[in-house]
């Protein structure tokens, strides 16, 4: 009878509370604001990777329920990376509480809430602005790339040079597209040209033919970056862009030297086919480091191993093959960051790496490929690969019926590491990454990120 009396009590009170915790009242200003802005306004905001801008109370309002239905069914904040595999340092994903406080608030009219608990925008939400406030220097593309209406795909390589003061060091770095629509891809270098080069009548971009390729000694000849003794320019930094992708943040001491006299040379730069006669006129926004850079960033990536990349290969119609890749590391490493890209015949991408004492380290896993979202997947911690690890990926490709982003219906045989054209195939993993120093892999670059990226500093 005693414990009776002393349970009915507490079962009671363990009932009612979540009764009490549902019964809060959720405002736009107190509740709903910091989430939006933590996570959707980076891209939905003027001149965004987003169809429409998420920073005011009446942005998001008018579009209550439609908010509700995407993040309840986790279509948005768009992350392609399986979580419970290896989750990432900006990694874009709602909590249930989250997701819970926004269905509340939709259902309770959308209330806006006392005005003073507004927060403002940080920073990376302005148009012009990113990051750390206003960038220390903005490049952009002199004169528009010209893209024709004939419905082919075309792909330029496009010469940005600039002069500063003296030489400094970056510690981050946003690519914008002009023509987010029909920009699907670009690889990019900062180059140290000599004193002899003449930046001033240097021409704007070229635009690739049919069967062209990257090529050194073309592409810096075009552009007359040869020094007065044949040395081609100097490499400081190789990076890229992909829909999707964010910003690259360097914690301290770790970015890249921004020479004195260079030029950003955007080697491939990838515009989907167009109706249209249009353009685009991308630009890059660059942060300088208020301290010397002790360790560069370095750029690395590999393709199929498990075939004979010097012949043609072919994804035969109405089959589904797998390809992979098996690279074994000669020094130890921290990685940085990972992509892996495939493009629309892409099902899933998994990679890992093996140490030699039979240790598997989960690298990334994309178990439903999106062509039209794809990421540089930033680690939390640098993550140590030693030397000696095999890096392992295996890559599915669906040439038949039953994938609905086959572009060929019925499907056709369609070939594999010819080239860049998006209606051919291709495997690559990709990584940013640095020699390995002792006490990496205690580097938290996850709160670094964080605090970055929700930077109120303008």
């Amino acid at each position: 009878m005693v414990t009776k009396r002393l349970a009915l009590p507490f079962i009671f009170l363990f009932v009612c509370l979540p009764l009490a915790v549902s019964a809060q009242n959720y405002t736009f200003t107190e509740h709903v604001s910091p989430i939006i802005y933590k996570n959707c306004s980076g891209c939905h905001k003027p001149n965004g990777a987003a169809p429409f801008s998420l920073l005011t109370y009446r942005d998001v309002a008018k579009r209550a329920s439609f908010i509700q239905h995407v993040v309840s069914e986790r279509i948005m904040p768009p992350w392609k990376a399986d979580p419970s595999y290896r989750s990432f340092a900006n990694e874009k994903q709602l909590t249930d509480d989250e997701i819970r406080v926004i269905s509340s608030w939709v259902g309770d009219g959308a209330p806006y809430g006392p005005a003073s608990e507004l927060q403002q925008p940080p920073s990376n939400t302005i148009s012009g602005a990113s990051l750390f406030g206003y960038p220390d220097l903005i490049l952009q593309m002199d004169e528009p790339v010209k893209i024709d209406g004939d419905n082919k795909e075309t792909y330029i390589c496009y010469a940005l040079p600039y002069e500063i003061e003296e030489q400094t060091y970056v510690k981050a770095i946003e690519f914008i597209p002009g023509n987010r629509q029909l920009a699907h891809h670009a690889s990019y270098q900062v180059l140290e040209v000599s004193e002899g080069v003449d930046l001033d009548n240097m021409p704007a971009y070229f635009e690739f033919g049919d069967t062209d390729y990257i090529d050194d000694q073309h592409d810096y000849g075009y552009f007359n970056l040869f020094d007065k003794d044949g040395n081609p320019p100097m490499q400081t930094y190789h990076d890229g862009w992909l829909p999707g992708s964010g910003p690259r943040i360097y914690p301290e001491g770790i970015g890249f030297l921004l020479p004195k006299k260079g030029v950003f040379l955007i080697r491939n730069m990838h515009y989907a086919p167009s109706p249209i006669n249009t353009s685009d006129q991308t630009t890059i926004h660059i942060y300088f480091s208020d301290e010397p850079v002790e360790r560069t960033v370095m750029f690395t990536t590999f393709r199929p191993t498990d075939i004979d990349l010097n012949t043609g290969n072919i994804i035969p119609a109405d089959t589904a093959i797998q390809y992979d890749i098996n690279i074994r590391v000669g020094q130890d490493l921290s990685l940085f960051s990972v992509n892996p890209h495939m493009h629309r015949l892409g099902k899933n991408f998994k990679a890992w790496a093996t140490t030699p004492e039979g240790k598997t380290i989960p690298l990334v896993h994309i178990p439903q490929w999106d062509f039209n979202w794809q990421e540089f997947y930033q680690y939390k911690k640098l993550l140590h690969i030693p030397k000696g690890s095999v890096i392992h990926a295996e890559a599915l490709f669906d040439n038949t019926v039953d994938n609905p982003e086959n572009p060929n219906f019925p499907p056709e045989p369609v070939f594999f590491e010819r080239g860049m054209d998006d209606k051919d195939e291709m495997m690559r993993l990709t990584f940013l990454f640095l020699p390995y120093q002792p006490g990496d892999e205690n580097l938290d670059m996850e709160d670094q990120w964080r605090s970055q990226m929700l930077s109120n500093e303008q």
